[in-house]
């Protein structure tokens, strides 16, 4: 169809979003993405019609055990949303078997990724794998902060040793119950870290 038509072709079936003005950020979701996509935007202004590409990964996941994830790491947050627990599928990404997620922990829709290590230590409760944990956005509010989100310390103070040798780490067992240090912030600053833990159903 020519690289007009193709622009054509996606203004007439792609997504439309609608309310922007200016220089704007838009969040829209799509869901039923697996595999690898890729996704064109464009913007049309007047008679003119510019576009980008983002090539896009769906990932799939596959359950591994139910459990309970529990909230400790911020004592400001618990007390504020009265947020202590909340029950959670541990899954495990099917094309990448570092890439875990507890699904829905924080909201439909609000998932939390832990990426595994190659590294492991040992304490009282036996062997367990260190893991990181990126940034990720929760459906939580704070007051009129805006929203809550979270990530490990390494992240937080950009040094990635804090989570391997300075006492911040966070690792899973062989039963597949963990320990997560993480930080919870808002852009107005940190809302406290701590240990949060998932307890896997027996």
């Amino acid at each position: 169809m020519g690289a007009a038509g193709y622009l054509d072709y996606v203004v007439s079936k792609g997504k439309k979003v609608e309310g922007i003005s200016g220089a704007s950020n838009v969040d829209i979701i799509i869901t039923d993405l697996f595999g690898i996509y890729k996704i064109t935007a464009v913007a049309v202004g007047g008679n003119k019609k510019e576009s980008s590409e983002v090539t896009f990964a769906g990932l799939e996941w596959e359950d591994i055990v139910t459990g309970t994830y529990h909230f400790g790491a911020s004592p400001t947050l618990i007390s504020a949303l009265e947020l202590t627990e909340a029950p959670t599928t541990l899954q495990i990404c099917t094309t990448d078997n570092k890439l875990y997620r507890f699904k829905d922990v924080f909201g439909t829709g609000y998932s939390l990724k832990i990426n595994l290590l190659d590294l492991t230590g040992t304490d009282a409760d036996g062997e367990y794998r260190f893991f990181r944990v990126p940034a990720a956005v929760t459906s939580f509010t704070y007051k009129t902060n805006g929203t809550v989100s979270l990530r490990d310390i390494g992240y937080w103070q950009n040094k990635d040793s804090f989570v391997t040798e300075g006492g911040y780490e966070s690792g899973m067992y062989a039963n597949y119950n963990c320990f997560i240090y993480v930080q919870y912030y808002v852009t107005a600053g940190s809302l406290g870290y701590g240990y949060d833990s998932f307890i896997p159903n027996k």
